[in-house]
């Protein structure tokens, strides 16, 4: 069997930078062949198909069908029609459209949905970022110093593991489609790291800005984090003296940030607004409790040996016994830079994964920008994975270190064995045979395989074929636990019959305000609305608006949620009309299960004579609000109307009626005998104004989360428009940098 590059002893001590590319010097072999990489892509993507397509998978999973279809059909059913999307009347009271990145409505890929049905160009962008992740890690692997078939052997894994397969079965398709680039952003970063140029860096930063277009800003976050440990442990190693040396080590992580700097000026049109939705948004508050929810727990260590039937998919971690033992057997690769890079990494990432069972998440969020804000859920394991994937073909490789690790590898299995056999989680999955024959038999493979020089050709390629089988198995029985578990079939029997209700009581007509209604889940998704044309103050969201999010839940009596924030707590659904001023036309009865007819309904639009200022912040005048018996006579607001008293002046009386509605511009007719506030019952947001009497005023808050505008006394027309104030600066940004970075990579060809 040909000798692998790795396998060679390690270079000498490298001479000073002077005369020298860079004193971190690649030492990797050669990539694929493009054929071969071609072709690996397909095999990845066939496997992703054949795991994750079958009905009742993939397109069958909770945030798809709850969240992620809506808004693929809200969004390209707006474009085909003609009508950029800024605004979404139909969930949480309104809010923001393009301003939420979940929508991903800049990332290039997505235009299949122009035409295509959600569900076919879900499932063709599937196959396309399985292509992707497969051919990426493989290219990684190559690039750390495996072989070939190694190299392929870890991409397959790579593509079949839980870290991948578990946030498809969840429909965090987001999620997966920035994992899809992760192995490539590795490799560039690598190279970036070897020898750094202004080209390289170019070239990752337009890399990480179509990942930033397409994913989740938390996986954003922790790849960054991720990859930084990554090249500080990987180019420690090399430092000699200072400060030349520690100029050596810095620089690749300077670099590193400038291209995160530049990437987000490339996504600018994209997060420009976004970031202004964080502004307005219910995820402010920083807090250990919040960075801490979710946090990888018991199951989750476990998941890493054997399928786990847990419902939070970040806890669906599983890579196969043998992949486990051979990455942990992997750490012995000590004079392998990449080894113990990787090692560092497998470590760190575990840490944080746990979250508050151990004591560093504290230190970790006064030490990680951004830590604060967001919520681990357990999910840097996926780090984990990564590096026990890439650290066990590392060892495969490595022929002195793989001889000495077999027994290490071997123990390793037995007590992978024993956990599945005594563990709880794993009781509730298998049988005791069928959870300890498979790490046992992985674990003898390993054995044989890793002083595979000693045998005949032919046995090892016996050994090899059974290693990939039986890995295979583990890892299609992974998948199949995660649908089995995340999964579940609903019929959501409310949403054809209120509709139905709607459109027979004519209130489902194009140019109407879209009628409230009060549905829990799973009786009806809270974002079907954007469907089937309704209104409701519930919503299936990321990120709500601050103002809504607090008022749905103080007004039904209960605490304000801090760590479940994307859809509002159960409890509020405890009578058919929970939150009166909403002005909802039908719900359903918690009680008898059936649909109630409103019989009074508060104004969408309506006219007041007084506006009483309430000192403070919007928090107060909710406090205020919830107090006042009745705010049809006078608004609280925060900050002061001259135009208006404080107190309803005797003998006013005004009128409101929308004329028409869409979800960028409403008209009103209105008719006031003095001066009055007009007020909306649709959700306050930076970016609303109105023409009144043929001047564009921007809109205010008003008891909490209306919008309100100061009219002057008679008979007119309001007309409500939406402007994102940030999507032409950012559209700009984005513009300009990307011109800059075809200059500079057209100069440096």
């Amino acid at each position: 069997m040909p000798k692998s590059p790795s396998t060679s002893p390690p270079p000498a001590d490298p001479a000073p930078a002077a005369g020298r590319a860079s004193a971190f010097a690649s030492d990797a072999p050669q990539g694929l062949s493009r054929k071969g990489l071609i072709l690996l892509a397909a095999l990845g993507a066939l496997l992703a198909g054949l795991l994750h397509l079958p009905p009742g998978r993939f397109l069958a999973s909770e945030d798809w069908t709850r969240f992620h279809v809506f808004n693929r059909e809200y969004l390209y059913g707006a474009l085909r029609a003609g009508r950029l999307p800024l605004w979404n009347p139909h969930v949480a009271l309104g809010r923001p459209f393009l301003a939420d990145v979940e929508t991903a409505f800049l990332y290039p890929p997505h235009l299949l949905y122009l035409a295509l049905a959600p569900e076919s160009g879900a499932a063709v962008l599937l196959l396309l970022h399985a292509g992707l992740l497969c051919a990426g890690m493989a290219l990684l692997a190559r690039a750390l110093g495996m072989g070939r078939i190694v190299a392929a052997a870890v991409a397959l894994a790579f593509v079949a593991c839980g870290a991948v397969s578990a946030p498809l079965a969840s429909g965090q398709v987001l999620w997966f489609q920035g994992i899809a680039y992760l192995p490539l952003v590795l490799r560039l970063a690598m190279r970036l790291q070897d020898q750094p140029s202004l080209r390289r860096l170019t070239g990752l930063a337009l890399l990480l800005a179509l990942q930033l277009l397409g994913t989740h800003p938390q996986l954003f976050w922790m790849q960054a984090v991720g990859v930084a440990v990554f090249l500080m442990a990987r180019g420690w190693p090399q430092l000699r003296s200072w400060p030349q040396s520690l100029r050596l080590w810095a620089t690749p992580l300077l670099a590193w940030l400038a291209a995160h700097a530049w990437a987000s000026l490339l996504a600018a049109a994209q997060y420009l607004p976004f970031l202004e939705l964080v502004t307005q948004g219910n995820r402010q508050a920083r807090s250990l409790k919040l960075a801490g929810a979710w946090s990888l727990g018991s199951e989750g260590l476990a998941s890493l040996l054997f399928p786990v039937p847990v419902g939070n998919w970040s806890d669906h971690l599983f890579s196969g016994s043998a992949v486990v033992a051979l990455g942990v057997g992997g750490m012995l690769v000590r004079r392998d830079r990449n080894a113990r890079a990787l090692t560092a990494l497998a470590v760190f990432a575990t840490v944080l994964a746990l979250g508050t069972a151990t004591p560093l998440l504290g230190a970790a969020v006064h030490l990680l920008p951004g830590l604060s804000l967001l919520r681990v859920h357990g999910r840097f394991g996926m780090w984990t994975v990564v590096a026990l994937l890439l650290l066990a073909g590392l060892l495969l490789e490595q022929a002195q270190a793989a001889r000495r690790g077999r027994i290490l590898v071997l123990v390793l299995s037995c007590l992978a064995a024993l956990v599945a056999l005594i563990h709880p989680t794993a009781r509730q999955v298998m049988n005791p045979a069928a959870r300890v024959a498979p790490p046992l038999a992985l674990g003898l493979l390993c054995f044989l395989w890793l002083d595979r020089q000693a045998l005949r050709p032919s046995v090892r390629t016996t050994l090899a074929v059974a290693l990939a089988g039986l890995t295979l198995f583990e890892l299609g029985l992974g998948t199949h636990v995660s649908y089995g578990t995340l999964v579940t079939r609903r019929e959501y029997p409310a949403e054809r019959p209120v509709a139905e209700i709607l459109a027979h009581q004519g209130l489902l007509q194009q140019g109407q305000s879209p009628p409230r209604v009060s549905l829990p889940f799973p009786f009806a998704r809270e974002n079907a609305g954007m469907r089937l044309g309704w209104s409701t103050f519930s919503g299936y969201s990321g990120l709500w608006l601050e103002r809504t999010w607090s008022y749905v839940h103080q007004a039904a009596g209960l605490e304000v949620p801090t760590t479940a924030v994307a859809f509002p707590a159960a409890n509020v659904y405890r009578s058919p009309f929970p939150l009166p001023d909403t002005s909802l036309v039908l719900g359903l009865d918690p009680q008898t299960l059936r649909l109630a007819q409103a019989v009074t309904v508060a104004p969408r639009a309506q006219v007041v004579g007084a506006a009483q200022v309430v000192p403070g912040d919007f928090v107060q005048v909710l406090r205020a609000v919830l107090r006042s018996p009745d705010l049809r006579q006078v608004a609280l607001v925060e900050e002061d109307v001259p135009s208006l008293p404080a107190n309803p002046v005797q003998g006013f009386q005004g009128s409101a009626r929308v004329s028409r509605f869409a979800p960028e511009m409403i008209t009103v007719q209105v008719e006031a005998t003095h001066p009055a506030l007009l007020i909306l019952g649709e959700a306050y947001y930076p970016g609303w104004t109105a023409q009144v009497g043929g001047r564009e005023i921007p809109c205010l808050p008003a008891n909490a989360w209306m919008r309100a505008v100061p009219i002057p006394a008679g008979k007119q027309e309001i007309i409500f428009h939406f402007h994102s104030t940030l999507l032409i600066p950012g559209a700009l940004l984005s513009i300009l940098s990307l011109a800059l970075a075809l200059v500079v990579l057209r100069r440096r060809a």
